[in-house]
């Protein structure tokens, strides 16, 4: 069976008795016949949705046929049914175009043409049928739509908590790691050790850290280290400058890496004099209550830097150049930027430098010093 003519086709006639055979006819053709007399139960079976078509006698006495016709098709359920007007003799020119105007698709006047009704039957269910499956159709795809909207509104909610993860991601990782090998890291998944021949390394360090300390509670001991090193932080970076780690009570930068950078050392001093500037202007503000500092340059070649570690990792440099920045570093003086030969050799055409002469430096032997002098 074609599956339009699974629709029910409803008479409406209070004198149902005029169409037993011809619906007895239409059951032979497999068409599924209903007949009701009264205007309610018409009204109640088509609540339900699975009628194609209404036939109603234009002369039914409980109401007229048209204002019948009306009165359906005032119901959501029925109101896309196409309605065949019945009459025993032909309708007024006024009556037609009234029933047209509610909804009628056809007048057919007994005795009918069966054969030319069958046709028409078979086309108006294929209708209600093509417009039943539309307006399904349409009920999916409106539900579809808004299942693909929820599914888009939730993939960009979840791409925007992705790119702000990443976000953050990749904010700790250059508080890690230099911006360059940071990006190296992210986009090759490793970062191979690196040499370089001109670099300047600093070693800032408190003075008598421990005993200062012992007028701090723990917590202010951590939150004045954590407002010295941002501010170093800030200052590094201000330079071109690299941080490149703490250890406990020192901070350790350079200066040419990990792009070369050619006014390494300058930059480096630069930077040891803001620091100096900053710790100064917080002794004005506390007084005691804040750590002296003493301060060691070195520049030199011979630098690796790389990443060390598989969990916390972290970004660190070796060679004669660190390890001579650290000796500077321990034969400075407080409040004071320490700088070797090679420093000076770097940078005394921009700053003043006093000369010390030679100095012992642990592992290192004599070595001529320079202080830079900060009064300009």
């Amino acid at each position: 069976m074609e599956q339009f003519m699974s629709l029910k086709i409803l008479i409406i006639d209070d004198q149902p008795k005029y169409y037993a055979s011809f619906i007895k006819y239409l059951a032979g053709f497999d068409f599924i016949v209903e007949t009701v007399s009264c205007v309610q139960d018409a009204l109640k079976l088509l609540e339900n949705d699975d009628y194609g078509l209404l036939m109603i006698d234009v002369h039914f006495r409980e109401m007229n046929g048209y204002e019948l016709a009306g009165s359906i098709k005032s119901q959501k359920t029925s109101k896309d049914l196409p309605v065949i007007f019945l009459s025993d003799t032909p309708e007024p020119k006024d009556s037609v175009i009234a029933g047209l105007q509610i909804g009628g698709v056809d007048f057919i006047t007994r005795p009918f043409d069966i054969i030319t009704l069958m046709l028409k039957i078979r086309n108006y269910l294929m209708f209600s049928y093509a417009m039943k499956m539309l307006v399904k159709n349409n009920i999916e795809l409106k539900r579809l739509n808004n299942l693909l909207e929820e599914n888009i509104n939730y993939s960009n909610s979840l791409n925007k908590l992705l790119s702000q993860e990443k976000r953050k991601s990749d904010e700790l990782l250059l508080n890690i790691l230099p911006a360059e090998v940071a990006d190296e890291l992210k986009h090759t998944g490793k970062s191979p050790a690196q040499h370089f021949d001109n670099v300047t390394v600093i070693f800032a360090d408190f003075v008598n850290f421990t005993k200062a300390g012992e007028q701090f509670s723990p917590q202010e001991l951590v939150d004045e280290l954590d407002t010295c090193f941002k501010a170093f932080d800030e200052i590094a970076s201000k330079y071109n400058v690299e941080k490149i780690k703490t250890i406990g009570d020192c901070y350790m930068a350079a200066s040419g890496l990990p792009a070369p950078y050619p006014d390494h050392a300058v930059s480096a001093v630069k930077t040891a004099i803001e620091i100096l500037e900053f710790i100064e202007h917080r002794k004005q503000q506390f007084g005691d209550r804040v750590f002296e500092i003493r301060i060691g340059i070195h520049s030199g070649d011979n630098v690796v830097a790389g990443i060390v570690g598989s969990k916390k990792f972290a970004y660190d440099i070796w060679g004669d150049t660190v390890n001579i920045a650290s000796r500077l570093e321990h034969a400075g003086e407080t409040g004071r930027i320490n700088i070797s030969q090679a420093t000076y050799e770097l940078v005394n055409e921009q700053f003043t430098c006093i000369p010390r002469g030679e100095i012992e430096a642990k592992n290192k032997g004599k070595m001529h010093m320079y202080f830079v002098d900060t009064r300009m």
